[in-house]
């Protein structure tokens, strides 16, 4: 059983637009809604809180091939919002060069600090 992600993207400034404090107005990008093959806990990002429980502080997402995941995009993983893609790891396709294979992207995600 596959868990959905959904990534929201920041729109492109209109021309010529601007708020009350000067700051150009952004279009509006649909969200996006992607069946992840899995989600994993990044290796050794948990971190115990106060009250005894773990803090999970990022996340590896396997995701069908092909999927569109930017570095400025942010992320709802298991309905918690505020997922940023990482710069560095954005997106990652993986396919055979011998065969039309092609098992999916893996893009990580981490919480602001």
């Amino acid at each position: 059983m596959s868990e959905n992600v959904i990534i929201h993207r920041q729109g492109e400034p209109l021309e010529g637009q601007y708020d009350a404090q000067g700051n150009p107005v952004l279009s509006v990008v649909p969200d996006i809604t992607v069946a992840a093959i899995a989600i994993a806990p990044t290796q050794g990002d948990e971190t115990a809180t106060d009250s005894g429980q773990l803090s999970v502080n990022g996340y590896t997402l396997y995701l069908p091939f092909g999927t569109d995941i930017r570095s400025t995009d942010t992320v709802t993983v298991r309905g918690v919002d505020g997922w940023h893609v990482e710069a560095d790891a954005s997106q990652a396709d993986w396919a055979s060069p011998f065969t039309s294979w092609k098992p999916g992207a893996v893009a990580k995600v981490s919480r602001a600090s």
